[in-house]
């Protein structure tokens, strides 16, 4: 190798991105949970027992698989690729001093600049090359709700933290 084949290398080089998948459709969540409880209910009691007007298991079982199906096609899909940890801390007592905001919202800017890409389930894309703005992660946040924020938060500290361990031949 030479210098200038080196150089090439660093200059293809790419930071590590991981994608998340968050579901505007959380409240699918509750009617799901309660078709598997009259799953095991109607499983339990079996055919001589269930009345005449009660649902049978796989009549149960074709609902809940459409109300997963409407929960998978509510996915939205946020590419992450965070700063370095040197940039990260620039931008956030850039915006610290600029727009006053406290540690907490000035994190979650550096956050929001990290969504680099979004994508729903149908395959509809939109580039962010300046990454996602506070408001509209903020907004994001209050509307999917803290478990679905955390997962986010998590793939952010795992991009910013650790190279995965790809097998090629997988």
């Amino acid at each position: 190798m030479d210098l200038a084949t080196f150089d090439a290398w660093i200059d293809g080089a790419a930071p590590i991105t991981h994608r998340v998948t968050l579901y505007q459709r959380g409240d699918l969540i509750a009617e799901i949970d309660a078709l598997d409880e009259q799953i095991k209910t109607a499983e339990a009691a079996g055919d001589t027992e269930r009345g005449m007007n009660d649902a049978s298991p796989d009549t149960l079982r074709l609902k809940r698989a459409e109300l997963a199906q409407s929960w998978a096609d509510s996915a939205l899909h946020l590419s992450v690729r965070p700063p370095t940890v040197k940039r990260a801390d620039e931008m956030r007592e850039a915006v610290k001093r600029a727009e006053k905001l406290d540690d907490e919202q000035a994190a979650m800017h550096v956050l929001a600049a990290s969504v680099v890409r979004v994508e729903t389930a149908a395959g509809d894309a939109l580039d962010l090359p300046d990454g996602m703005s506070l408001e509209r992660l903020n907004r994001l946040i209050d509307k999917v709700g803290e478990a679905q924020a955390q997962r986010l938060s998590r793939t952010y500290f795992e991009a910013l933290t650790q190279v995965p361990d790809l097998d090629p031949t997988n």
